[in-house]
Parts: structure tokens; C-alpha cells; sequence
């Protein structure tokens, strides 16, 4: 039973209080005293489990109950009388030297302890039950009322603190309200913050993933260009390692009025092309063009210039020079593309 600060400390025998079976006996003195204290609003202190040798620390709930009452009510029967633990109640509580009210429901004390009760006024409840209740108010009354007085001092300085703890709370509540405005607010800022976040973070996830794209295309195209270097590599040797190859071509026909003259050295000219025949009626089969050959460019060599002289003497050698053919293949191709026009066309455009 949890000990509490009481007016009254209650010393009382079970068996005058509870049946063995542990139902309370009708009309019994501990519950009159009982009730009388608490009609008059008396706290009290009473072992209603009933504490044993065999409780736990039981001496030490006893004592301490005994010291923080101010009054010990000592219940005297023969049944309170002859028991132990009364005994050692009124005993710890005469050392103590706490105020004591006895209740006596018995004709005398028995030998051996009436000496702790000796010279001690009492209440008669044996021949007088009908005065025990103002008797025991009377000789309560005056123990109690400075312990009144100084428990409402102590009410007031409590109900003090209460009102400044409620004022403290008010405001502690207002506080509060205030900071989970802000928590929400900031809650819903990181909230947008994870979403742009999560944005952003798929954007350069979609980002990676182009760049490795072109990095990929890029290793493509650097390998292709390496295949390119080493081809144009190998033919840029065998060119350097070849010899000259003349250029094939397409014999140019030359204009009927262009002739070639006898310069004053003797040099002659190469007889122009014979012009071709004209095509018969029957369409030749045409022969496929000779494509030339790319080769390596060959420098031209400038044709000197021929100073016409005055006089020339018979006996002086005259050297012959050979000229120097530059053939041009696009006019090639536009001869032979000429060469091979059908006749419909040709008279269509005469």
C-alpha cells in the first residue's frame, strides 16, 4: 500500500476489523472511527491489506507512515492489546513521542501493556459510544489545525505556481503554433526542393546518357578516319614509288580552218585530226569512252616564245623543238560526248 502524508496514524487489530475470509465485520469499532474522521474531512492513515512480517521492508512502511502523521489513534481492544505489531506501533510511537489518542473499547489494560499507556487520557467507547466521535474531534481539532493552516499556505503557493505554469503554457502553446507554421512551411519548400531535385536529376541522367551517345559516335568516326588516313597513307606511297603513267585520252579533233604553218625555222606543226566521216544511215554500235587515268601531275614546261629574225643564214643548223600537248580532259569528255551524239540529234540541231 503506497504510503502517503496523513493527519492520523490508525493502530488497530485485523481481527477486530475483518473476518478471516476477508469481509469486514458489521458494526465495528475500527469502521466507526473511520467513518467519524472521515465525516469531519481527517485524513488518515490505516493498513487496510493488512502488513505482515512477510511483506516487503513492512517495518520501514510502518515507521515512516507513524512519523509523518501528527496524532496516533491507538484502537485499544483485547484483541489490539494482545498483538504484536500493536505493541511495536505504540512502542516506536511512544520513542517518537508523537501525540497519542487512545480509544478504549475494554475494561483495563492488560499486564505488561498498560506501562506504555500509563498516566494517558483516553476516549470510553466502551460505556460511552455516543460521546466518542466529539471527543475525538475535540482532541484532534487543535493537533491538526496549525498543520491546516500551513497545508493552505502551501495550497496557495501551489495554486501560485499553477497559474504561472498555465500562463507559461499559454504561451509555450503560441510558441508552438507558431514553430510548426514554419515547420510546415519549410516542409513544403523541401518537398519542391526533392522535386526539382528529382528533375534535375533526370535531366542529367538523360544528359549522361547523350553525351556517351556522341562519345560513341565520335570513336566510330575516329576509327573510320584512321581507316581513311591509312588508305590515302598507302596510296600517297605507291605514287611516290610508281613511275609516270602517260595519260590515255581521246584523240581531239581540231577545227578545219586551223592549219599549222611553217615557221621560218622550219618547224612544222602536227597535221591536225582527220575530221570523222559522216555517219551512215545505220547507227554504229558506240564504243564505250576510254576514262583516263589519274595521275600524279606532271609540270608543264613553258614553250619558248619564237623571235621572228630579219635574217637568217643558210648555213645555220635549225633545230627542231617538239611541242608540248596539253591535253584537256574536260574538253576530252565534251568531245567524245559530241562523238557519240546520235544523228537525230545532231540534225535536229542543225
Amino acid at each position: 500500500m503506497e504510503q502517503q502524508k496523513k493527519s492520523v496514524f490508525i493502530s488497530y487489530s485485523r481481527k477486530d476489523y475483518k473476518l478471516e475470509n476477508g469481509e469486514i465485520i458489521p458494526g465495528n469499532i475500527v469502521s466507526e472511527i473511520k467513518s467519524i474522521l472521515e465525516e469531519n474531512n481527517i485524513s488518515y492513515w490505516l493498513d487496510e491489506e493488512g502488513i505482515s512480517a512477510t511483506t516487503p521492508d513492512y517495518m520501514e512502511k510502518i515507521s515512516r507512515a507513524i512519523d509523518e502523521a501528527p496524532i496516533f489513534l491507538f484502537i485499544a481492544t483485547e484483541n489490539s492489546c494482545h498483538s504484536r505489531f500493536c505493541k511495536m506501533e505504540v512502542s516506536y510511537a511512544v520513542e517518537q513521542e508523537k501525540t497519542m489518542i487512545i480509544v478504549k473499547n475494554l475494561e483495563k489494560f492488560p499486564s505488561g501493556f498498560g506501562i506504555w499507556l500509563a498516566g494517558r487520557e483516553f476516549i470510553d467507547h466502551l460505556h460511552k459510544p455516543e460521546l466518542t466521535a466529539e471527543r475525538l474531534i475535540e482532541a484532534i481539532a487543535p493537533i491538526i489545525q496549525p498543520e491546516e493552516e500551513d497545508f493552505k499556505k502551501t495550497f496557495d503557493t501551489l495554486q501560485t505556481q499553477k497559474e504561472q505554469l498555465v500562463g507559461q503554457l499559454k504561451i509555450y502553446t503560441e510558441y508552438r503554433a507558431v514553430l510548426q507554421e514554419e515547420i510546415d512551411a519549410k516542409t513544403e519548400q523541401l518537398e519542391q526542393l526533392q522535386a526539382e531535385m528529382a528533375t534535375l536529376e533526370e535531366a542529367l541522367r538523360k544528359r549522361k546518357e547523350s553525351i556517351s551517345a556522341v562519345v560513341r559516335e565520335v570513336d566510330r568516326l575516329n576509327i573510320e578516319l584512321d581507316k581513311i588516313n591509312s588508305s590515302l597513307a598507302e596510296c600517297k606511297g605507291s605514287e611516290e614509288n610508281s613511275d609516270v603513267i602517260p595519260v590515255v585520252g581521246p584523240v581531239i579533233p581540231q577545227a578545219p580552218e586551223e592549219e599549222t604553218k611553217q615557221t621560218e625555222k622550219g618547224t612544222a606543226t602536227p597535221a591536225p585530226a582527220p575530221e570523222p566521216e559522216e555517219a551512215v544511215e545505220e547507227e554504229p554500235t558506240p564504243t564505250p569512252p576510254v576514262i583516263p587515268t589519274l595521275t600524279r601531275p606532271q609540270p608543264e614546261t613553258p614553250t619558248p616564245a619564237i623571235e621572228p629574225k630579219e635574217e637568217i643564214a643558210a648555213e645555220e643548223e635549225v633545230e627542231e623543238e617538239e611541242p608540248t600537248v596539253k591535253v584537256d580532259t574536260s574538253a576530252a569528255l565534251s568531245s567524245l560526248a559530241g562523238f557519240f551524239k546520235p544523228k537525230k540529234e545532231e540534225e535536229e540541231g542543225e
